[in-house]
């Protein structure tokens, strides 16, 4: 079961990007606490971040879906100096069987697995990376003792990771619809945060 998690600020100013940048890594480590993998991630754009999740997401995640805050004052820091500001965090299944990626824009390279499994894991070189080229994307897989069936699996989840980019790209719309529905929302959000020494604190 594959998921992609959107961690959006709409139009938000530099305070709001930085905060996306921050609660993305956040949650990127958190995923592995709580039985679930990250199998990539892209910024499709300075107010956006999307994780490529693997496992049951949705059960596991719903506690972090939706608005989050942080407490922050601006650079001015005057009373009247605005101090909350807003994320979302959305949830989508990834498409099961994604459109295949153009190859001759890819690269696959071999790195040695490691961790348990045995001689065979710690000798042949069967994880795989793919990167693709136009976009930096990337992601690693080393599930698999064959070297084919982890570059098989490389590529599927680069084509899911690629095609979450494209989506969010295309969704302006989207985000509009989100700043319109922040203002409904902004009252009660799921988490509320503050940054200490660049880090995010609850």
């Amino acid at each position: 079961m594959t998921s992609v998690l959107t961690i959006t600020a709409g139009s938000g100013p530099e305070i709001a990007q930085r905060f996306v940048a921050l609660l993305a890594d956040h949650l990127a480590g958190a995923l592995p606490e709580r039985g679930l993998t990250l199998l990539g991630r892209s910024a499709p754009d300075p107010r956006c971040r999307l994780l490529l999740v693997g496992g049951p997401a949705r059960a596991r995640l719903g506690d972090v879906l939706g608005v989050h805050a942080l407490l922050h004052r601006g650079p001015a820091r005057s009373r009247q100096a605005r101090k909350r500001w807003f994320v979302e965090v959305q949830m989508s299944p990834a498409h099961i069987e994604p459109p295949p990626l153009d190859l001759t824009e890819v690269r696959v390279r071999m790195d040695r697995s490691g961790g348990p499994g045995g001689q065979n894991v710690n000798t042949r070189a069967t994880a795989v990376r793919a990167i693709h080229l136009p976009t930096g994307l990337q992601v690693r897989a080393a599930g698999e003792r064959s070297q084919a069936r982890n570059r098989a699996e490389a590529l599927r989840r680069l084509a899911a990771l690629h095609d979450a980019r494209s989506v969010a790209l295309r969704g302006a719309a989207d985000r509009e619809r989100w700043l319109a529905r922040r203002s409904l929302t902004r009252g009660g959000a799921v988490s509320t945060w503050v940054l200490r020494r660049g880090e995010l604190h609850r």
